[in-house]
C-alpha cells in the first residue's frame, strides 16, 4: 500500500480482527478498544446510524479506580466485506476527538476522507465501488461539497 502523504499516520496494514466481538488496541488512542461487529437494531446502531464509538466505564473489581475503555459497536446488517472499513472509520473518529481534541463534527469529517482512502486501499476496484454505493444511502457518510 502507498503510504498518501495527506493522510501520514494512515495505517501501512489492514486491521487484524478476530471475530465479531473483541478487544484490541489501536493507533495513538491510549484506551483499549472492545468491538462489536454484529450489534442488532437498537438505538445504537441502525438503518440511520450503521456504527457508533463511545468511552465506557471498565469494571474493575481489583481497584477502587476508574477507567475507560473505547467500545465500537457496528450494526449487523452493514455487509460483512464492509464492516472493516466502516469500523476503521469509528476508530479514527473516536482517534481525532480524544486524541487530536477535535471536534465531532470535524472528527467525522476526517474520518469519513480515511475510510474512503482506507478501503480504496484495500479492496479491488470493483469492491470500491459498491461500497462508496453502499454508503451513499448513510446520510452520515455523504460527503457534501463545502462542508
Amino acid at each position: 500500500m502507498e503510504n498518501d502523504p495527506n493522510y501520514p499516520d494512515l495505517p501501512l496494514r489492514r486491521l487484524i480482527i478476530n471475530g465479531n466481538q473483541g478487544v484490541m488496541n489501536f493507533g495513538r488512542l491510549e484506551n483499549k478498544v472492545h468491538y462489536n461487529l454484529d450489534n442488532p437494531t437498537d438505538n445504537l446502531t441502525n438503518e440511520m446510524c450503521p456504527a457508533r464509538y463511545s468511552l465506557t466505564p471498565d469494571l474493575r473489581l481489583d481497584s477502587d479506580e476508574l477507567s475507560y475503555s473505547l467500545s465500537v459497536w457496528v450494526w449487523r446488517y452493514v455487509p460483512e466485506k464492509f464492516k472493516e472499513p466502516v469500523f476503521f472509520h469509528e476508530l479514527k473518529e473516536a482517534e481525532c476527538v480524544f486524541i487530536d481534541k477535535m471536534d465531532r463534527h470535524s472528527a467525522h469529517k476526517r474520518a469519513n476522507a480515511y475510510h474512503i482512502v482506507y478501503a480504496k486501499n484495500f479492496f479491488d476496484e470493483r469492491s470500491f465501488k459498491e461500497f462508496i454505493n453502499w454508503q451513499g444511502q448513510f446520510k452520515c457518510y455523504q460527503l457534501r461539497p463545502g462542508k
